[in-house]
């Protein structure tokens, strides 16, 4: 009657074992369902959602850009509009008010946004500060429990691992070796070779249940999932050009100066010049020479 002995004893392996399993992956549930409903809650800052994702710049400028504060040419660069030129307009948001300002400074002069994310460092600690602001308005999410290093739990740890496999090679080796007689005993080896295939999975079972917790954070997936309206708003050339003059951080510098159109030279430094005196440095003398050289349609 050996067999349901061992029967008892794998199957009680095996029921302790998955209970601990169980337990953990309750707990992790619970606490993933915690943050997710704690996230929902939230009333997240548009510009603070692009800002997780460096998109915080794109997100301003699309603003400034449907505002009518600036415009973007096909080149990159950005240049005042119609209410960019009024000093007394801005932006509610500190976000896009803090580029419009940037793009002031460098007036009349072509930048683009990839050098005021860069290099323009009022630009910069005001972004900074926005996102600190909003970072500490951020509730503590629950966190999924971490092992604890240290010697004890790591010899424990090794400890159970060496009795479960030894009893899952001992009651192997029982299962192979006894002479079964009747049903009672077939019946017992049966359930302890099912108890033995169930330890084999349980490392695989328990993986499964920590990947339904563990992947991304319920904060990340609402802001992967989430869109600057601003951004949402604009057409594909404006986003293109919008791209185009993130990415760009050496042509348009703006009063920090910047190459000619077709990479030859480098602008003079603007800083310090009348814009009437030196008209032909201004953003119209760079729009006349972009038209003459546009091609000439058919006579």
């Amino acid at each position: 009657m050996h067999e349901l002995a061992l029967a008892a004893l794998v199957s009680a392996v095996t029921a302790a074992v998955y209970a601990v399993i169980g337990l953990r992956g309750r707990r992790r549930a619970r606490i993933h369902r915690e943050a997710v409903a704690l996230v929902a809650a939230l009333d997240l800052d548009p510009y603070h959602v692009a800002a997780l994702k460096n998109e915080a710049t794109e997100a301003a400028a699309a603003e400034l850009l449907l505002d009518r504060y600036v415009d973007v040419d096909a080149e990159g660069a950005v240049w005042l509009a119609g209410a960019g030129h009024e000093p007394g307009r801005a932006p509610a948001h500190p976000v896009p008010a803090a580029l419009l300002a940037a793009v002031r400074r460098h007036d009349p002069a072509p930048v683009s946004l990839g050098w005021i994310e860069w290099d323009d460092e009022e630009y910069r600690e005001a972004t900074a500060a926005h996102r600190a602001e909003q970072h500490a308005r951020l509730p503590e999410l629950p966190r999924m429990p971490q092992p604890a290093d240290g010697c004890v739990r790591s010899c424990c740890g090794c400890t159970g691992l060496v009795l479960l496999l030894m009893v899952w090679a001992g009651a192997g080796i029982v299962v192979l070796e006894a002479h079964h007689q009747g049903v009672l005993e077939w019946g017992a080896t049966v359930v302890t070779a099912l108890c033995m295939a169930a330890l084999w999975r349980a490392e695989a079972v328990a993986q499964r249940i920590r990947d339904r917790t563990s992947g991304r954070s319920p904060l990340d997936e609402r802001v992967r999932e989430q869109t600057h309206p601003a951004q949402a708003a604009l057409d594909g050339e404006q986003r293109r050009r919008l791209l185009l003059s993130k990415g760009d951080r050496t042509r348009w510098r703006g009063l920090d100066g910047g190459t000619s159109e077709d990479g030859d030279g480098d602008f003079e430094d603007w800083g310090g010049l009348d814009p009437d005196e030196h008209w032909d440095l201004g953003p119209d003398a760079y729009r006349y020479s972009a038209a003459d050289e546009e091609p000439a349609g058919p006579q």
